[in-house]
């Protein structure tokens, strides 16, 4: 819910909607559900346990006392990665960029409610980073499961009660 510094200010942001509208160009944003940084807030909450937040955020994550054996599809790297207290967190991509634990309804709702914040805003809609990989399964699967499509159903449907308008596209 804000703009990286070096980009400019939300100011500038919401200049640049308002002009690209009077063009006809719809604004599109990038927006990354899949993970987060291993340097945001709720993963540095999430991974300490004396955290004050710890508790709210360790099942923003997938977290496993001893890691599966599951590898990267494209190139047979794992996936889980230590925690340095002695569990294992998921993080597909790379181990500085955890996954979310999109089944969770308190990430689901923290998504939502930011999406909402651009759409209403002026944001057309999104570009959907790494949405063949939202959700896992339990076996190791970690592309194209039905999970992932349960999410995008579900978020296609809280986004259309207030922006029935809003594009979203996947990458």
């Amino acid at each position: 819910r804000a703009v990286n510094p070096a980009y400019g200010t939300i100011a500038d942001l919401d200049e640049l909607i308002q002009a690209a509208h009077v063009r006809g160009i719809r604004v599109i944003l990038d927006f990354v559900i899949n993970h987060s940084s291993s340097q945001h807030p709720w993963f540095r909450a999430a991974r300490d346990a004396k955290h004050p937040d710890h508790p709210r955020y360790r099942s923003w994550y997938l977290w496993r006392a001893q890691a599966p054996d599951w590898k990267r599809p494209w190139d047979r790297a794992p996936v889980w990665h230590p925690s340095g207290a002695g569990d294992w967190y998921y993080a597909l991509f790379w181990s500085e960029m955890p996954d979310l634990n999109l089944e969770n309804p308190a990430v689901f709702h923290e998504l939502v409610g930011a999406m909402r914040f651009w759409l209403a805003r002026g944001v057309d809609g999104f570009r959907l980073d790494a949405v063949r990989h939202l959700c896992e399964s339990p076996d190791g699967v970690l592309a194209d499961v039905d999970a992932s499509h349960a999410v995008l159903k579900r978020l296609r449907a809280a986004l259309a009660k207030g922006h029935p308008n809003a594009v979203l596209v996947g990458e």
